[in-house]
């Protein structure tokens, strides 16, 4: 089992990592996909200045899907709006570092990835590729299998 399961560990130094903030201008989002053809074009939905260091606010994609912008350490990232327990709205939700907790049940999601890192619910939100433009729009790019549904699996889950 390991360390990390026994009640007695404790991270040491060596176990804590730094994380560098990134520039607002440019692209990036945490993924594995590398494969561009599986996304959509670029979309705007926001100027940067739409939001406040620590904010999270609802945007559209297009006519059905909402999408979840975040604004924390410099870094905009976006994922899906609807929680994969229930469907709660995650706009209305509580924003922690790195992390946005479902406003019905407490289902907890990495801001960057969408994994999911508190029960109750089981699946990842969608996670949306960010630019920044040098004029401040704010663009997504979501995965056509993504738009789909409310989910998304993680590539080691398969049902």
């Amino acid at each position: 089992m390991g360390s990390v399961n026994c009640k007695d560990s404790k991270p040491t130094a060596e176990t804590v990592e730094e994380v560098a903030v990134k520039p607002l201008n440019g692209t990036y989002q945490s993924t594995t996909e590398d494969d561009m053809s599986e996304y959509t074009s670029a979309v705007e939905v926001c100027k940067v200045d739409d939001l406040q260091e620590n904010e999270m606010k609802k945007f559209n994609f297009d006519a059905e899907t909402e999408v979840l912008v975040i604004k924390q350490d410099g870094e905009i990232t976006a994922i899906g709006n609807k929680c994969t327990h229930y469907g709660a709205p995650m706009h209305t939700g509580a924003l922690g570092q790195g992390r946005v907790r479902c406003p019905w049940h407490g289902a907890a999601f990495n801001t960057r990835t969408g994994d999911i890192e508190d029960f109750p619910g089981l699946d990842a939100l969608p996670c949306f590729k960010v630019c920044v433009e040098n004029d401040g729009k704010v663009k997504l790019r979501a995965k056509r299998s993504d738009l789909k549904k409310n989910n998304r699996l993680k590539n080691m889950v398969k049902r």
